[in-house]
C-alpha cells in the first residue's frame, strides 16, 4: 500500500511503474508482469444488488490470473470501503484474494483514510506492506 497525501505522486509512481514494465527496463523477474488499474469509480457505480461490488472484484482478480504476474493497481483504495454496509465484505474478499498469492495487489490512498478505513480491519492491515511518500520540494 501507498500512503502519501493527495497530489504527492502516488499514481504517478505507478505510471512510472507500469511505464518500465512496458519498456522492458525492469528487474528480470517482473519483465513478464501484466499491470491493471481498477477503476473504483466504475467498479462501485451503479451496484443494484447486495454483493454485486464484490463479485466485480473477485472476477477482476479471476481474470487476471490468466496473465503471468498479474499485478493490480486500486487507487483511492479507500473508497471500496466507505460504505460501512459492504465494507467488511470487500475486506474479507480483498484479504482471501491476499492469502492465495496468485495476485500482487497494490493500493493507495492517504495516510487519513488509512487511519479511518484500513487500519482499524487488523487482518487487512497485516496483510498490506506499506510504503509512504512524502512530499519533496525542489530547490
Amino acid at each position: 500500500m501507498i500512503l502519501g497525501e493527495s497530489g504527492v505522486g502516488k499514481t504517478a509512481l505507478i505510471e512510472c511503474f507500469a511505464a518500465a514494465i512496458y519498456n522492458g527496463n525492469i528487474v528480470d523477474s517482473l519483465k513478464d508482469a501484466t499491470l491493471f488499474e481498477v477503476n473504483t469509480s466504475i467498479l462501485l457505480s451503479a451496484a443494484s444488488y447486495k454483493g454485486e461490488i464484490e463479485d466485480r472484484l473477485l472476477n477482476i482478480f479471476k481474470e487476471s490470473r490468466n496473465y503471468q504476474k498479474p499485478i493490480i493497481f486500486i487507487d483511492d483504495f479507500h473508497t471500496l470501503l466507505e460504505d460501512k454496509s459492504t465494507n467488511k465484505s470487500i475486506a474479507n474478499a480483498i484479504k482471501s484474494e491476499i492469502n492465495t498469492g496468485g495476485v500482487t495487489l497494490i493500493t493507495a490512498t492517504t495516510s487519513e483514510n488509512y487511519r479511518k478505513l484500513i487500519a482499524v480491519d487488523e487482518g487487512l492491515e497485516r496483510r498490506m506492506e506499506l510504503y509512504r511518500l512524502k512530499n519533496q520540494t525542489m530547490s
